[in-house]
């Protein structure tokens, strides 16, 4: 919604921070080599998604960039470099990045980037847990750009405890953080049932203007079905899909985990208790060390990369 605005650019999803820059490492001063790489690999992703490589040209755009580049080259202030030169690239001025994981440095990146705001959605735990299953189905929906590889990983990760953990530890880092003036936090489904409200509070919090374009959004990007480029505007059956899509057992599994507190404190209310003896509930208990091998062996990475911000303490 933010990228639909006249002078937001939103981004793909670069992964920059947890990846490209380590946790902790915004401040860490890099050479002029290394400086490069990292703004080269953040332009490449902005063009070819993560998968892509790296281009000749994208170094080359890199290089130029850095010659200019005034003062110590701190990692995070060539990411800036590099989203401000993406943003310019395509005719607006503020750049939006969207890695849902960005929630685990937010702290971090409030405190280096002094212009920076945050919104931080909350979903319905159930609705992510959906959303994650059906994910490795995106090729079939229209995600043709998508690697076999990725599809193999993204089905190897999913498992009810752990996006549930991870669901968890997001949400209350963002509690912790909840009275910061520059971090703003919504939840899905009001976006869903207000979308105008909503997203104009949103739009104000952020010192940006509201555009009725906003509200505009391509239907894509499912987990559930086929991409509708020509639909637009909010789907309201997004919402509580976990009611057809998980087994009883992943219900009971995601609502122990998450009941406490930030499940509550959104306004999700859990579904009656099943027994821990029950069919559903056991299938999911023995899948999980096979989940375990299955993301180390496909992203192990990735997976210490995940490890890592699931276990990050809020200072």
């Amino acid at each position: 919604m933010f990228g639909l605005h006249s002078q937001v650019c939103g981004f793909k999803e670069l992964h920059c921070f947890g990846e490209l820059i380590p946790n902790h490492a915004l401040d860490a001063t890099l050479s002029k080599a290394d400086g490069v790489q990292l703004c080269a690999k953040l332009i490449a992703r902005s063009k070819r998604d993560i998968w892509g490589d790296v281009e000749q040209s994208d170094i080359a755009q890199a290089e130029k960039l850095m010659e200019g580049y005034a003062g110590s080259l701190k990692a995070g202030d060539i990411a800036a470099c590099a989203f401000d030169f993406i943003a310019k690239s395509q005719g607006k001025t503020v750049p939006c990045e969207q890695t849902p994981r960005n929630i685990f440095y937010a702290k971090q990146l409030l405190d280096f980037y002094p212009s920076l705001h945050i919104v931080h959605i909350v979903r319905d735990p159930r609705d992510v847990l959906a959303s994650q299953k059906n994910r490795w189905k995106r090729k079939r929906f229209g995600g043709d750009n998508i690697p076999w590889s990725e599809i193999i990983r993204v089905w190897c990760n999913y498992h009810p405890h752990t996006i549930t953990k991870l669901w968890k530890q997001a949400n209350n880092l963002a509690l912790g953080i909840e009275g910061h003036e520059r971090f703003h936090m919504l939840r899905f489904e009001d976006v869903i049932e207000s979308p105008e409200a909503t997203v104009k509070a949103a739009a104000q919090a952020t010192g940006v203007a509201f555009e009725p374009a906003m509200l505009q959004i391509a239907q894509v990007g499912s987990s559930h079905k086929t991409n509708a480029d020509s639909t637009l505007g909010v789907a309201k059956t997004a919402l509580n899909r976990w009611q057809k899509t998980l087994s009883p057992g992943e219900i009971a599994i995601c609502e122990s985990v998450a009941s406490q507190p930030a499940m509550e404190k959104f306004g999700y209310q859990t579904s009656p208790p099943i027994s821990k003896f029950s069919l559903s509930f056991i299938k999911q208990i023995l899948k999980y060390p096979v989940h375990v091998v299955g993301v180390l062996a496909s992203n192990p990475k990735r997976a210490w990369i995940l490890l890592q911000a699931a276990v990050v303490k809020r200072k």
